[in-house]
């Protein structure tokens, strides 16, 4: 950002949330003036339901980002006994997700040493001279110790091979560490004989460290003379290689331990449930688990184990073709515990079975092995050994922990076999995090450490002088600042780490982790830098940022300001006077949840912001469509951004950050192509609405000049394609009534843009592309009488769908729109809509803000104020119930249930929903740009510190009036009292007559 808030709030130096003593301040629960803005601390969250996802304006970094696509709460996928810190971070119009980036044990004792095993071959591609490309150029000095393939053959694919010699007895396995690719990559293996090469990496685009048994998966034994081939595939693609070694195969974790249960799968007769399909095959001595379609299965068994005595499960995985997961269950319900989430990675894991479950004594329960396809059909991973067997972990996790959620920091509390970690992550700026961590105590009988530790992907350096490991990628690196004192080492993976596996003091081509021990009493700070792209640049970069974020008393000040930040920030948010749930049954929801809820909005909508993006040519701001969900599929140039969800945002957000909506609106009208076309994700359009909304706030007239050229473009080329276009959804007769609804409705904005700029000739092509797409729209979605329409197919390439009401009712808000249509739709939406349910009865299947937003302005169009005002009042009563801010909600069952969020989570969606709603209530209506007001039935609140023109606008209901302050009341042509029937919208524009 331009403005360090450092700089900004230097004179700030008291700290708040984490005690002296480590304690965790209870979420402050003062009571407040409805009209009031809460502070940061009162929007403090903790407990089961918390947000945890944390992040700061225009920064690329998003701690604990959420998989919408995955299970569990953002609790249950952002915390657990080792205090994971994961991050995501977003460069090149990607979203990276990093996990476990950061973790907190207790060391019992010092760290193994290590031996390493007998090696065949160690390559570590500082260059390729002892291997001969085929089809690709190779490239070793772009960054030191990596090579990169670039496929340059007309065929689409190339390879660089190695022959060696190999004794399979004593070094049958071969390990490859991929940092990046661009395309696909493979590895195979010929010893001259086979007419195809031998697959031991089927095509794919994963990332990271692989290991292969070579001898089980060839059945050859003995010395061998092979060669090993690494193929690029896709012309023009590229894949980084950082390693390949063959090797000995590393002991097995059981070795010397008591075990309880050992699966050679030599049989598969043991797993006998399943789900989707899925399989496994034996060939006597591995088992392979296929899914035979996508999406995601498994194959379970059932076991009975004292997991007191047999505490710890490890298992050998020695190939892919797409991930793997295993999971624990009790049989009747969901998965208990998750010991290793979806991964592509091979090697030999190991997981502390009890810790993960918190069971003691005997115990039966299923093994689930899941084979993960995704949209891939026909993919199979290979087991070659599991047990479950004795041993401690030398990597003590917490045996409790808790975490607390603050709009500056994020607090967390452990207690271990000994002694007790507290501390928090904050943000130092933008581009560096850090985590503060107050051991005492860990040291026990004398011999115990606090042992920081963190997953590494990519290609790992370390720096010794200056404490730093450094993680490099295609597009992105990272590095971690450590504190003085800190006995540094390096393992495989962090699963080995915590079972003692050996370590390095530098690191290998099989590094998967590093780790940190420390005094098992003291306050430390790890620092975490981040830079875009993954040269030798980026790495110094880096490293100065984690440098500056590695300081515990930098980090107490930097929670201070972030604080004072947010607190600032707050009182900016335009203040409302009545949150109370009206009309429908609040099912226990307080004017005080909805209150902090509101508040919540916001903050969340402005630490959604990205910065500009140089490396993909944006030049601005970006309002993301989730930031916390690493939703990337629109635009290139600016993929965070959605042209649909993300304008509803700037709608809302041009009263607290101008600047940040008109940028982002102007880079999204900046990518618009020469046809008209916005890349990405083709969407229902509300550009006309939010640039005409934009212009009223602020009065910015050179903005919406610059964006009406490319906005006029694109409402030509919506006109021509009015339906969802995404991947391989492109069918060119497809016309839907939401894109068809919204886009009549953007033609009546366009007519406003052009009359307010003076652009009379423009006029009256906007008004003819508005009657015509009228007149289609009434012949193509109200084919007879008691039937509407959601898709329609011009050529018949698909059936017509009748659609959810969701969609089709918001034709409801079309303007001029015949009798015949209009009662259609209301009969559609009556046919729906239950007052007395979740949602109001529209949510069966889904309902999302757009169509929200316009059924609910429809309604209170054509007078049915009643429905308007249940349908407003369940919906944020609902959304304030699930926890979410989410892209889509559906009804769960009975009014009292928790209602469902789904898809992408957080979005802007449900974040625009709510605060459009609370403002309806309370007498303000944002769609109309023009300033526009209403009272509804038995309102009697107000809103402050709106923005109409650059000046203030205030909002107050009295009585049967609706009274007008602020700057904006001053102005030419306004007035400060409105007459107000229930129900009826007042255009300031009109409604103030001569006064």
């Amino acid at each position: 950002m331009t403005i360090s808030r450092r700089t900004l709030l230097a004179a700030v130096s008291t700290t708040v949330g984490l005690a002296a003593t480590g304690a965790l301040t209870p979420v402050a629960r003062a009571a407040r003036r409805s009209a009031a803005p809460p502070t940061a601390a009162e929007l403090a969250q903790s407990g089961a339901d918390q947000q945890r996802w944390l992040s700061v304006p225009e920064s690329r970094i998003v701690v604990n980002p959420f998989d919408f696509g995955g299970n569990g709460t953002e609790l249950e996928q952002n915390s657990g006994p080792e205090l994971p810190l994961s991050v995501g971070y977003y460069a090149h119009d990607r979203a990276a997700r990093i996990t476990d980036l950061l973790t907190v044990f207790r060391a019992n004792g010092d760290r193994p040493s290590w031996t390493p095993p007998e090696t065949t071959l160690t390559e570590d591609f500082s260059s390729v001279d002892d291997w001969s490309p085929a089809g690709v150029a190779a490239d070793s000095s772009t960054t030191p110790g990596l090579t990169t393939l670039t496929v340059t053959a007309d065929q689409g694919y190339g390879h660089i091979a190695r022959r060696i010699t190999v004794d399979l007895e004593r070094t049958p396995m071969v390990s490859v560490t991929v940092p990046a690719t661009t395309g696909t990559w493979s590895l195979k293996v010929n010893d001259g004989t086979l007419t195809d090469d031998l697959k031991l990496q089927a095509d794919t685009g994963s990332t990271g460290s692989f290991t292969y048994d070579l001898r089980a998966i060839s059945g050859w034994s003995g010395t061998k003379e092979v060669e090993l081939r690494v193929f690029a595939v896709g012309l023009g693609k590229s894949v980084t290689l950082d390693s390949l070694t063959v090797h000995a195969v590393p002991a097995f974790p059981d070795a010397d331990e008591t075990v309880a249960v050992a699966d050679e799968f030599d049989s598969t007769a043991p797993w006998s449930s399943s789900s989707n399909g899925t399989t496994i095959t034996s060939n006597g001595a591995q088992a392979t688990v296929t899914l035979p379609g996508s999406g995601f299965g498994y194959v379970g068994r059932q076991v009975t184990v004292d997991v007191t005595a047999a505490p710890v499960l490890s298992v050998r995985v020695l190939a892919t073709t797409g991930a793997w997961a295993l999971k624990i269950n009790t049989g009747g319900g969901a998965d208990v515990a998750t010991l290793q989430p979806d991964t592509s990675a091979t090697g030999t894991f190991s997981y502390d079975l009890a810790g993960a479950t918190g069971w003691s004594g005997t115990r039966t329960f299923t093994l689930k092995l899941y084979q993960i396809g995704g949209s891939a059909s026909g993919t199979s991973t290979t087991f070659d050994r599991l047990s479950i067997h004795s041993g401690a972990p030398w990597a003590q996790p917490a045996t409790q922990f808790e975490h607390v959620w603050h709009p500056g920091a994020l607090d967390f509390q452990a207690s271990y076999p000994a002694g007790t970690a507290s501390g928090f992550d904050v943000f130092h700026d933008e581009d560096a995090v850090t985590r503060v961590v107050r051991a005492k105590g860990l040291e026990g009988d004398g011999a115990g450490k606090l042992l920081l530790a963190g997953a590494c992907r990519g290609t790992v350096r370390y720096d010794a002088g200056t404490r730093v490991v450094t993680v490099s990628s295609q597009h992105y690196t990272y590095a971690v600042a450590l504190p003085r004192g800190a006995a540094v080492s390096f393992h495989a993976s962090l699963a080995g780490l915590v079972f003692g596996a050996a370590g390095t003091e530098a690191p290998t081509e099989r590094t998967g982790c590093w780790a940190a021990a420390l005094p098992g009493t003291g306050d430390h700070a790890v620092g975490v830098g981040f830079a875009v792209d993954g040269d030798a640049a980026a790495a110094a970069a880096a490293t100065e940022r984690a440098g500056a974020a590695c300081d515990v008393a930098g980090a107490t000040a930097d929670r201070a300001s972030w604080t004072t930040y947010w607190d600032d920030y707050l009182t900016r948010v335009p203040a409302v006077q009545d949150f109370s749930v009206h009309t429908v049954d609040p099912v226990g929801v307080t004017a005080e949840q909805v209150r902090l809820q509101y508040y919540r909005a916001f903050l969340q909508l402005e630490q959604n912001l990205l910065p500009a993006t140089p490396e993909t040519g944006n030049m601005y701001v970006q309002v993301a469509t989730g930031k916390a969900s690493m939703w990337v599929s629109g635009s290139p140039g600016t993929r965070a951004v959605a042209s649909w969800d993300a304008l509803l945002g700037m709608q809302v957000q041009v009263h607290v950050n101008p600047e940040a909506a008109w940028g982002s609106f102007v880079g999204m009208m900046a990518l618009v192509e020469a046809d008209g076309k916005l890349g990405g994700e083709s969407l229902p359009s509300r550009k006309a609405q939010t640039a005409w909304i934009l212009y009223q706030a602020t009065g910015d007239r050179a903005r919406l000049e610059e964006v009406y050229g490319p906005l006029a473009r694109h409402l030509r080329w919506e006109q021509q394609n009015m339906r969802w276009i995404y991947g391989s959804h492109d069918f060119p007769d497809e016309r839907d009534a939401e894109f068809v609804i919204s886009l009549i409705i953007d033609f009546d904005y366009a007519v406003l843009i052009a009359q307010e700029l003076g652009l009379r000739d423009e006029v009256p092509g906007w008004t003819d592309l508005r009657q015509r797409t009228l007149s289609d729209y009434r012949g193509w979605f109200f084919p007879g009488p008691g039937v509407t329409l959601q898709k329609t197919f011009l050529e018949h390439s698909h059936p017509d769908e009748v659609g959810l009401t969701m969609y089709v009712a918001t034709g409801l808000h079309i303007e001029g729109l015949p009798s015949a249509p209009l009662e259609e739709l209301k009969k559609r939406f009556l046919n729906d809509y239950r007052p007395d349910e979740q949602f109001a009865g529209l949510a069966g299947e889904a309902i999302k803000a757009p169509d929200a937003q316009y059924m609910t302005y429809g309604l209170l169009d054509r007078g049915m104020v009643q429905e308007a005002d249940a349908l407003i009042n369940a919906l944020t009563r609902d959304m304030v119930r699930s926890g979410w801010f989410a892209e889509v909600y559906r009804q769960s069952g009975s009014l009292t249930q928790t209602p469902t969020a789904d898809g992408v989570r957080p979005s802007l969606f449900g974040i625009a929903n709510l605060i459009d709603n609370v403002w309806i209530t309370n007498g303000y209506r944002l769609d109309r740009g023009t300033p526009a007001f209403i009272r509804m039935p038995g309102a009697t609140g107000g809103v402050s510190g709106l923005t109409y023109r650059g000046k203030s606008l205030d909002v107050d209901i009295k009585g049967s009036v609706i009274r007008l302050g602020g700057e904006a009341a001053g102005l030419p042509g306004t007035c400060r009292v409105l007459d107000a029937p229930v129900g009826v919208t007042l255009d300031w524009s009109s409604a103030c007559g001569g006064r």
